[in-house]
């Protein structure tokens, strides 16, 4: 299934997704932010693989009613089946929702270096005081670093948080956000400091008016792709 999403847009009638992954041009055309493409992906990994592991369910049943009715032993049927089972868990692994997600455990650059030198380049183009909007993934510790700031604090969280549609009172009320909200929070903010794989759709857009200075972005941090911070100070 996301293989197949993975594929690019054929070159038919200059359609402007063509180049584009059939994913991203999905989220194009539905103006999916990337915390709405993440969780629709996960979602749609968990759905396809749960009709897969029920419909294996329902033939291993009824192969082993079958098999009961042909005299084979129950052992050797339960082992049959256990192997089968090991076998369709072994094919669904690679999908990061179902096999354990990213993990940068082998690493070949400094790690701690790089957020150390991502904090200290934050740092001179924020003010004590600044009201921050974040958006990012796994590189806030790095926010540690900045003196005296205010945040949205359920943007902390980043994915986890992130709710689709909602009451934005209750959804503020228990820790959560989403698109208006961030939609929301990004007009208020001082400054925009958004991490490289977050930077689509309207970021992108609202981000290139002429309402904001743009800092030189970080280097990557640690070793995950598109995890560099870019920074965008609200000007008077």
């Amino acid at each position: 299934m996301m293989n197949l999403l993975e594929r690019k847009v054929p070159a038919v009638l200059n359609s402007e997704y063509t180049g584009l992954t059939l994913w991203d041009a999905l989220a194009k055309h539905y103006h999916w932010s990337y915390w709405t493409q993440a969780l629709t992906g996960t979602r749609v990994v968990l759905i396809t693989s749960g009709v897969v592991i029920c419909a294996a369910l329902v033939v291993t049943v009824a192969w082993f009613n079958k098999s009961k009715a042909l005299g084979f032993s129950k052992g050797s049927v339960l082992s049959i089946s256990f192997i089968l089972f090991l076998a369709l868990g072994g094919i669904i692994s690679p999908f990061e929702p179902l096999g354990g997600g990213r993990h940068n455990y082998d690493c070949g650059k400094g790690v701690i270096d790089s957020y150390e030198e991502a904090a200290s380049h934050i740092s001179q183009y924020i003010k004590p005081g600044d009201l921050i909007y974040w958006q990012g993934g796994g590189v806030q510790v790095v926010l540690l670093a900045l003196d005296d700031i205010k945040l949205f604090p359920p943007q902390l969280n980043s994915g986890a948080s992130y709710h689709l549609g909602g009451d934005i009172e209750s959804l503020t009320k228990y820790g959560y956000w989403n698109e208006e909200l961030s939609h929301q929070w990004a007009k208020e903010a001082d400054v925009l400091l958004i991490e490289e794989h977050a930077l689509t759709d309207w970021l992108i857009e609202y981000t290139s008016t002429n309402k904001f200075e743009t800092a030189p972005p970080t280097t990557q941090i640690g070793c995950q792709e598109g995890s560099s911070l870019h920074l965008y100070r609200r000007l008077p």
